[in-house]
């Protein structure tokens, strides 16, 4: 072949991630060249103004210290052993600081996967050889079994089943028309916004807008239709470094001539029963919500707490989801369950 350049070009949605492509296949290639392990590097001006050169092939430092891979291994190694092993793995030059305890390696352009001390340990470990390590058995014997959430929820998606409703599953992320100004209800403030979307702008606060485009695009199905689902909403929070927490809830949908208030009234009583409410905890009071249409609407209390709402949707939200039946709706709060 007369071929003497090769230009390396490389698209991607990630910049971090392209240059790590770039300089694996530039390291790859170049030990080919005539003058083996060296490249030119290209100029690039961005859309934004900025001139960067690439490839960069600086390497970066990484540490850990001697008693983090002597604990996590329980192994007893010196930090000259340990530098020994590193070098085994393209970890080189491996130096010890000052303090006699810290091991500062410089981490190659091939060696991606070097973010953390544990991937220095892990290398160490694989250097020393796995089947070398001490073998113990662990100290804390753990039993798998079903988080008590998704158990009940499993219990409810079957209670639902044997009452004639169509499970199904729709997307955790819509647009916030969808999931307040179709649905009669003020910005709160409480939903989780995207900030590289325009289609899907928010996490779900409400599963009622998943079913109801699915009732919409199933409006030739025979009636009445009964769908539910049980899942997961988004809401904002203070409570954990998130900022943001999931809360399990179940929707259920009747359209049909009628409007199925009694379907959805009824299936309510019947998850009552199911789940052993004494007549005399549970009760129903007229609601305000305004998702729901008035006189046709109420909100249950278990307890005194309010658990969920139900009734006749209100027309304009049937009207803003081009849907041309009645349709009854029951939200419950599964958590409040348990």
């Amino acid at each position: 072949m007369s071929t003497t350049d090769v230009f390396i070009e490389v698209t991607a949605t990630d910049f971090t991630k392209a240059n790590i492509v770039l300089n694996t296949i530039c390291a790859m290639f170049s030990r080919y060249c005539s003058t083996p392990f060296t490249t030119e590097q290209v100029n690039v001006n961005t859309s934004s103004g900025e001139k960067i050169v690439t490839p960069d092939l600086s390497t970066f430092q990484s540490t850990a210290t001697v008693s983090y891979v002597n604990d996590v291994l329980e192994l007893k190694l010196s930090p000259d052993e340990i530098m020994a092993l590193l070098r085994k793995m393209m970890l080189h030059p491996a130096k010890l600081q000052e303090d006699g305890n810290t091991i500062c390696v410089d981490v190659p352009i091939t060696r991606s996967d070097i973010l953390h001390a544990c991937d220095i340990m892990e290398d160490v470990a694989i250097a020393y050889g796995y089947n070398n390590l001490n073998i113990v058995t662990p100290k804390t014997l753990c039993v798998g079994m079903r988080q008590p959430l998704n158990k009940f929820t499993d219990q409810l998606r079957q209670e639902l089943s044997q009452y004639g409703f169509w499970e199904i599953v729709t997307l955790s992320l819509c647009s916030k028309a969808d999931c307040f100004s179709k649905l009669r209800q003020k910005e709160d403030g409480r939903a989780v916004e995207l900030g590289n979307s325009t289609t899907y702008e928010i996490a779900r606060t409400s599963l009622l807008p998943g079913l109801l485009k699915n009732l919409f695009y199933n409006k030739a199905a025979p009636i009445p239709i009964k769908t539910f689902e049980v899942s997961d909403v988004v809401l904002q929070t203070t409570e954990n470094d998130v900022g943001a927490r999931n809360k399990r809830m179940l929707t259920a949908l009747c359209a049909s001539t009628s409007g199925g208030f009694e379907v959805v009234h009824g299936l309510l009583d019947r998850i009552m029963v199911s789940l052993g409410v004494a007549p005399d905890r549970y009760c129903i009071r007229e609601s305000a919500n305004e998702t729901y249409f008035p006189g046709r609407r109420a909100d249950a209390f278990v307890d005194g707490k309010k658990v969920g709402v139900f009734g006749f949707l209100h027309p304009e939200v049937i009207q803003a989801y081009q849907l041309d039946l009645p349709v009854s709706a029951l939200e419950l709060d599964v958590e409040a369950f348990l």
